[in-house]
């Protein structure tokens, strides 16, 4: 199982690539889910990584399937992940879904954890 350091270099990690002023695009996000308040993200995307958790499945080789999109981050990295990670892992989502840059989500999500 991962811990909490281990998500957070995954997390870096993804922010690196693609730059801590990213913000994820309303174009790879999908409609609300009922109830929602706001679009949210994917995880994949025509077979690559789309959100931050997606991004960080598939550096540890579990991308996420299409048919577990609408879960939450704490379902899809479960079985990966320890509890103090998950709550990381859920609070950047929270950030990113919110329309915060990767960067802000990352020290965010920190500042929480």
């Amino acid at each position: 199982m991962l811990n909490l350091e281990d998500a957070v270099n995954l997390a870096r990690r993804a922010v690196n690539e693609k730059g801590a002023d990213y913000v994820y695009p309303d174009s790879e996000r999908r409609p609300t889910i009922a109830g929602g308040k706001q679009p949210v993200c994917r995880y994949m995307v025509d077979g690559k990584p789309s959100c931050i958790v997606g991004h960080i499945m598939v550096y540890i080789d579990h991308p996420v399937p299409e048919v577990r999109e609408g879960c939450g981050a704490t379902t899809v990295a479960a079985d990966y992940f320890e509890p103090g990670a998950i709550e990381f892992l859920t609070d950047l989502q929270e950030f990113q879904d919110r329309g915060k840059p990767w960067g802000f989500a990352l020290d965010m999500a920190l500042d929480r954890n």
